[in-house]
């Protein structure tokens, strides 16, 4: 199991904020997931904060979990039709809100979309090189 996920980096406001939870929910429709839509997370962690002007940590943004059974495989390829449609409709939210996000693999840093715009680490380092590596079979 792996796990895609994406974190809002700017601007963390009310209004995005709002707009997101909404966004991620009308992603579940957009088309049949694999495995499962992606889902949202809005969490605070205050445990950073030990000290009086210290301000908790809010992370927002989403995830969802999919299966990569073996390269160039039915699920490797799904796996990646899922991950860029992700990528693409949250493109769509970052143009119109003038936001950032940030990707991770598991875990793993994997890209930064900014205004609608992929980094090169999301464009190349992700995207194209998983799509080569799903018509290798």
């Amino acid at each position: 199991m792996s796990t895609i996920g994406f974190v809002l980096v700017e601007p963390i406001t009310e209004r995005v904020a709002t707009a997101l939870q909404q966004y991620v929910a009308k992603l579940s429709e957009l088309r049949d997931w694999s495995r499962s839509p992606p889902e949202f997370v809005d969490e605070t962690d205050s445990a950073g904060a030990t000290r009086p002007e210290d301000a908790p940590v809010r992370t927002l943004g989403g995830g969802r979990d999919f299966e990569k059974k073996h390269e160039g495989g039915d699920s490797e390829r799904r796996a990646f039709q899922d991950t860029e449609a992700l990528v693409n409709e949250l493109g769509v939210f970052s143009s119109e809100y003038s936001c950032s996000f940030e990707f991770y693999l598991d875990n793993t840093y994997a890209g930064s979309l900014t205004n609608g715009r992929p980094s090169k680490g999301l464009a190349v380092g992700l995207l194209a090189e998983w799509a080569r590596s799903t018509t290798h079979s």
